[in-house]
């Protein structure tokens, strides 16, 4: 009988611990590596990874997949670039714990806050659970092709307790924060690692609502992230109402009150703040004196997709907001209204919005109509220019004339400036990640993150060696989140692995594809890596190059908080 199930031969380890990387070969057998070094026996299976880097699975810490694993369970907008384990139940968003009546509540308030289509929750979704731990259960009867955890998030939490109405309209009451206490306390002892909420008035219910987690004060902020301490361990992860002083302070404060770190979103250089971001690591570096505070961080300049059919990127805008949350034919006589018009270019002109800094020459036409093929490639600066329009007016006829399904882009509208983008990266307390699988499926595509870190930074740019970039990709974010056996490879450890060609890394195609093979046929932008030839969970080969081979070696992970016996008690 074989020793080993699997064994890696050859190949250049880089281990994930910074420690120096070396020829060698990787044993693995029942799920864990088991061997490093000179590797003698046979296996059932051997991979050559001659002139191939073998390092550990990716560590993906942001990722809203909450619906998307119940029809895709490779997650494969991350798989495909490397990534082994995602983390769900971000941003305070969830679907559980969900009563069944609160079901299609739960789907339209996930459409238009992280853009994910109705219809593909609304047909794809199982539904076979109601608690957190029911959800966790539901995900592994189903079968995953990559590990999956999660925080509790911190909406579901609140409509739970409160009821939805009272939930988006008020503060809790000593009585509701203490039954939200003991419900955190349910999904700490369920696996999960930890607790995520959301302040960001920008992100909004599917009407243009605030959202439940919107409306908690900071005494039930402080009071759940307390709940943390009681277990020590996991983390938060938390989206600032700001990126001010006084939100930074709060952030810190919470950190201190759960004994944990926070992870908070989003650390970048903004074209609408291009130098902000030198405050925000001071702010990072003084902070982090009493607490722990780590920034995600976008690896590459980010472009944004859009139709007007589906946006909800100017939602920090109030009449754009207004406008883009009505219904689509409401919406059409609005956008076509003169005054409207004004009110929105106002708005441009006068907000500071995430994503876009008010110069047209900024927004590109990248799809159309056949009779309007002629604005493809150019700005909208240009397209008005050229009609002798305002370019406000330039852009919505457009979009109005296709039934506002025009394709436009936001150019790199975050890390346009590379050198600030490079000093964010190497600063300590910066993670590498914020993919957003799941999430904005037809406006963003940034699940390439790893395979872009790694080829543009470290192979060309050489902003760091191989050994701490991969220990900045699986380590850290393990570290951060509380995952114990995953991260390095090491005997006794998971046996996460990708196996690649460091000089073959790629991403294809360079530009986002639209794909419609979500659940009623919708859409997702998506982009592979090239390069990769093993992607390896749980010692078995998930993807073989970008060729999925249809085993389901995927976990579900549960913290260290995990109490299968309180659970069933």
């Amino acid at each position: 009988m074989p020793e080993y199930d699997l064994i890696i031969r050859g190949g250049t380890v880089v281990d994930g611990t910074r420690m120096p990387r070396f020829r060698g070969d990787v044993g693995i057998r029942n799920r864990r590596i088991v061997a490093l070094g000179h590797v003698v026996g046979d296996a059932r299976r051997v991979l050559d990874a001659t002139g191939r880097i073998v390092a550990p699975g990716v560590v993906d810490v942001h990722t809203h997949y909450d619906a998307q694993l119940n029809w895709d369970p490779y997650a494969t907008n991350s798989a495909w670039n490397g990534v082994t384990t995602v983390m769900i139940g971000m941003c305070g968003f969830g679907f559980a714990p969900c009563r069944p009546e609160d079901r299609e509540r739960a789907m339209l308030l996930m459409s238009r806050v992280e853009a994910i289509p109705l219809a593909s929750m609304q047909l794809g979704m199982r539904w076979d659970w109601v608690s957190f731990a029911d959800y966790l259960a539901s995900l592994e009867r189903a079968g995953l092709g990559i590990n999956v955890g999660s925080l509790i998030p911190h909406s579901p939490l609140r409509i739970w307790v409160m009821g939805l109405e009272a939930a988006k309209e008020r503060a809790a009451t000593e009585d509701e924060l203490t039954r939200m206490q003991a419900m955190l306390r349910q999904g700490m002892r369920a696996g999960g690692f930890g607790f995520s909420t959301d302040r960001n008035v920008a992100d909004t219910d599917y009407d243009g609502s605030p959202l439940p987690s919107h409306q908690a004060n900071d005494t039930e902020l402080l009071a759940l992230c307390g709940v943390l301490r009681e277990f020590g361990v996991g983390s938060i992860e938390y989206t600032l109402q700001a990126q001010r002083r006084p939100d930074f302070e709060f952030t810190a404060a919470l950190s201190r009150a759960a004994g944990r770190p926070i992870v908070w979103n989003a650390l970048a250089q903004f074209q609408t703040q291009p130098d902000h971001w030198r405050k925000v690591l001071t702010w990072m570096d003084e902070l982090n004196r009493s607490a722990q505070l780590y920034g995600m961080t976008i690896c590459f300049p980010t472009h944004l997709y859009f139709t007007l059919e589906e946006m909800n990127q100017f939602d920090d805008m109030p009449r754009w907001r207004e406008a883009l949350s009505q219904p689509l034919a409401e919406r059409k006589v609005t956008l076509g209204n003169p005054a409207v018009r004004t009110a929105l270019a106002e708005d441009f002109r006068t907000v500071r919005t995430r994503v876009f800094s008010g110069d047209w020459a900024d927004i590109v036409v990248t799809n159309t109509r056949p009779e309007h093929r002629s604005a493809v490639g150019r700005s909208i600066a240009d397209v008005a220019r050229a009609a002798g329009r305002d370019p406000i007016d330039a852009f919505l006829d457009l979009a109005l004339a296709e039934d506002l399904k025009t394709g436009f882009k936001i150019l790199d509208f975050a890390n346009r400036d590379q050198d600030a983008l490079a000093t964010m990266l190497r600063h300590p307390h910066a993670v590498i990640g914020l993919s957003d699988g799941g999430a904005h499926t037809k406006l963003f595509s940034l699940g390439k993150y790893p395979v872009e870190f790694l080829a543009h930074w470290v192979r060309d740019r050489e902003l760091m060696s191989l050994e701490e970039a991969h220990w900045r990709l699986s380590f850290v974010p393990s570290w951060l989140i509380g995952l114990h056996d995953r991260g390095v490879l090491r005997e006794g450890m998971a046996a996460d692995v990708i196996v690649y060609d460091l000089e073959g890394l790629s991403i294809a195609p360079s530009e986002p594809e639209m794909r419609y093979d979500l659940p009623g046929g919708e859409g997702r932008l998506i982009q592979r890596a090239s390069g990769i030839d093993y992607t390896i969970v749980n010692g078995q080969v998930v993807f073989e190059g970008q060729t999925c081979t249809g085993v389901r070696p995927g976990a579900v992970l549960r913290s260290a908080a995990y109490d299968a016996q309180s659970l069933g008690s």
